[in-house]
């Protein structure tokens, strides 16, 4: 029997280019100076690719609601869940 993948290639793909950046932008963070952060273009570039964690959670969400396992009873009690783990 053949299942039908209703997986968004798109947000796929922009979800592991926003997680390779995040890799970049934390590496670059921990390990160079704050002149080489900052007074580098390729610095400046890098940190201006940090603002990928946005896009990856906007698609992650997308993703999350279009999914066919998922009810919106169910997603609502999920991050509720969350929510609570989180302030704990």
């Amino acid at each position: 029997m053949e299942q039908l993948n209703k997986r968004i290639l798109t947000l796929d793909l922009i979800k592991g280019m926003s997680v390779i950046g995040m890799i970049i932008i934390h590496t670059l963070l921990i390990f160079a100076n704050v002149k080489s952060q900052s007074d580098t273009a390729i610095g400046s570039f890098i940190v201006f690719l940090g603002r990928g964690t946005s896009i990856f959670l906007i698609c992650m969400g997308i993703t999350f609601m279009t999914s066919s396992h998922q009810s919106l009873t169910s997603a609502i009690k999920r991050g509720g869940l969350l929510l609570l783990a989180a302030f704990l």
